[in-house]
């Protein structure tokens, strides 16, 4: 309903009747209008002048006879008014006609309760010009696209939750943001879980951000969105809700207090170390949360992300599934360990990268640990790990993992270890793990011990390809101590110059093996050393080794042996190791002046049968061999009943050799072993 009301102002003379034939005259404010007149128009966009005095018609401002507005360019402005006989009506140096309105307008605004409907909220007070009357008018907003629906520009704009909403600023003090982030924080909570909205800029805070079930904090990038640690706050930048309470007791169901649902993205986390005493990057007790696609954490005083869920599992409703996410985390220069997970288990993981951690000590950079009715750590890494520069190893396993892409580089000591059970007190180890690709690159830099590029030690792993480059003195490229290991093949490479370096070291056994090994080639370097190893299927191809193969077996059994390569000017085949018959052998290594270095076990035939005088042995070297270098060595039975045997070698060619005796072999046959030696 609206009142109808006259759209033109009305003057009156000094008997209270219409101003008739009266003369109107506007100035500038504070000064006399007719001797001071400012220029007045007819029209609002103010492109038609008005002649002052302006003269009225039955009190109305008239414009040939018909009444009319006329408008200036200020608010304020001096008025005098006179009748046809120029007597005096009213004069004001200083006029303004919205002053009065203004008061009313914010008294009207100020009344506005905050918790009242959004679509009234918006009903701002206006002044009707035309009528000069307060009215209200409804901003709204309505979204591009079909199907958009119309609502109130309050109600659009708190869609959205802001931290800047309570107070948070770039420029604000550590206390007001810390308060600020708590707020915000609550309000996603009051809703039943929202998105947090973090602007652009760094944020100075001195308290635990607190992140709960179904809250998401969202900057506007790593590189644009930063949360940075005051001096001496001593304290970590995030943690979920109850973290402490919840670190160690196994508690698995959100029924139980479990976080979950919660979420980080877009935010740069400064640690400012150098002014901290204690305190880490992030650290989360929870499950079903979703972690990047660009989060940062820098400078934490002790570690950077840290991850932990129940060793059990189980559930009781749809929220306690495991599964989320975790993927592009960059942590740098942590004074502890880069990242450390201790579950929730099978929760896929991709694309971390650790670099320089363990700044105040001997610390890992990538750490997946478990522990029996503790926590768990085994997940699905589907993307690339990369740890560069740690000041201990690079990544290590203690516990079950299927993994895509590993990379451990330049780090003090290893570079990827699957631990074996309990060599870290109460781990279950880096077992049963699979590895589709898994790189080392000049690791064990300070040369202050023999660490390895990748050491398998957990047992029942698998990892299909390798590649491993050991630029370092004395540092070992892949060793392999734990049974029931496959590697399917891959590369390790020494660099021309490594001394006492090993490039595959293998002391297991059931070991399935295929690997390249090359340049190992300095003093005691070793391209391949087998310790003690027993029913495995060793395939390497060796090149330009000090030593290429360095074999200490004392007591070898089941073991297929297939070597080949080139050797540097230094040793093929050393060690003293013993071989039994059960062993299967085919080696042969070329030395650079051409000749060659082969030892071949032939497990067909290894004695004269009963009643004959010679065997013909196939030998499979790729030369005819010298006499000299067939070694056969006499066991058992030849002094049977007493008997002299004279044997001997003969009718050698490129592909096998008798051995013949002068006196035909008793029952049981004249048995013996034998090997090539060629040079």
């Amino acid at each position: 309903m609206s009142a109808i009301k006259s759209p033109f102002p009305q003057f009156y003379d000094t008997d209270g009747g219409p101003l008739n034939a009266g003369f109107i005259y506007i100035g500038t404010a504070g000064q006399n209008p007719e001797t001071n007149p400012i220029t007045v128009y007819w029209d609002s966009a103010l492109t038609q002048p008005a002649a002052q005095p302006l003269r009225t018609l039955n009190g109305y401002i008239s414009r040939a006879g018909t009444p009319a507005l006329v408008y200036a360019s200020s608010v304020d402005y001096s008025i005098t008014v006179r009748n046809n006989r120029s007597e005096l009506v009213f004069s004001a140096l200083a006029f303004n006609p919205l002053a009065e309105l203004q008061v009313d307008l914010a008294a009207a605004i100020h009344a506005a309760p905050l918790d009242a409907d959004p679509s009234t909220l918006d009903e701002i007070p206006i002044w009707d010009q035309l009528t000069g009357t307060l009215r209200k008018i409804t901003y709204t907003f309505l979204q591009s696209g079909a199907g958009a629906a119309l609502m109130t520009v309050r109600r659009a704009l708190r869609l959205a939750i802001w931290v800047e909403h309570y107070g948070a600023d770039p420029a604000a003090l550590p206390a007001v943001n810390d308060a600020a982030f708590a707020a915000a924080i609550a309000e996603a909570l009051a809703r039943g879980g929202d998105i947090v909205n973090v602007g652009a800029g760094r944020f100075n805070t001195s308290a635990v951000i607190v992140l709960e079930s179904k809250v998401f904090l969202l900057g506007r990038g790593s590189k644009a969105t930063e949360i940075f640690l005051a001096n001496f706050s001593n304290c970590d930048m995030l943690a979920s809700k109850n973290f402490a309470a919840l670190t160690g007791t196994n508690t698995w169901l959100v029924s139980a207090g479990m976080q979950y649902g919660f979420g980080i993205d877009g935010i740069k986390f400064n640690g400012n170390r150098a002014n901290q005493l204690s305190g880490n990057g992030i650290r989360l007790y929870g499950k079903g949360y979703h972690i990047g696609f660009d989060v940062m954490v820098v400078d934490p005083k002790e570690i950077g992300f840290y991850s932990e869920a129940s060793y059990i599992g189980g559930q009781n409703e749809p929220d306690d599934m495991p599964e989320g996410n975790i993927g592009k985390v960059q942590v740098y220069q942590s004074g502890k360990e880069g990242f450390v997970y201790r579950g929730p288990h099978d929760q896929p993981i991709h694309d971390i990268s650790v670099s320089r951690a363990g700044q105040d000590g001997t610390y890992h950079g990538v750490v997946f640990e478990g522990q029996i009715n503790v926590y768990n750590g085994a997940t699905y890494i589907t993307g690339s790990i990369h740890s560069y520069a740690c000041s201990g190893r690079g990544i290590v396993f203690r516990t079950h993992v299927l993994a895509n892409q590993l990379t451990g580089e330049s780090c003090i000591q290893d570079g990827v270890v699957f631990e074996a059970p309990g060599e870290t007190a109460g781990m279950i180890g880096g077992t049963f793990a699979t590895a589709n690709l898994v790189e080392a690159y000049h690791n064990d830099i300070n040369d202050s011990a023999l660490y390895w590029g990748i050491r398998l030690s957990g047992g029942s792993n698998t990892v299909s390809t390798i590649r491993v480059s050991s630029s370092m003195q004395a540092a070992g490229g892949v060793y392999v101590n734990a049974n029931h290991t496959i590697i399917e093949g891959g590369t390790i490479t020494g660099a021309n110059a490594v001394a006492d370096g090993i490039g595959l070291k293998l002391d297991a056994s059931y070991l399935q093996i295929a690997a390249t090994i090359a340049n190992f080639d300095s003093g005691a370097a070793v391209g391949l050393q087998s310790e003690t190893v027993g029913f495995s299927n060793i395939k390497a191809t060796i090149f330009n080794c000090a030593t290429s193969w360095l074999n200490n077996v004392a007591s070898s059994a089941g073991n297929k042996w297939d070597i080949r390569g080139t050797s540097a000017a230094g040793t093929a085949i050393a060690g003293a190791g013993t071989f039994s018959a059960s062993d299967s052998f085919d080696v042969k290594i070329t030395q650079p002046a051409g000749t060659n270095k082969l030892s071949h076990y032939n497990d067909a035939a290894r004695a004269i049968p009963n009643g004959a005088t010679s065997v013909t042995l196939t030998h499979n070297a790729f030369k005819t061999p010298l006499p000299s270098e067939i070694d056969v060595t006499l066991t058992g039975n030849w002094a049977n009943a007493g008997v002299a045997r004279s044997w001997w070698i003969a009718n050698i060619t490129a592909t096998q050799f008798d051995v013949v005796t002068d006196v035909a072999a008793p029952v049981g046959g004249l048995p013996f072993s034998w090997k090539l030696n060629m040079n």
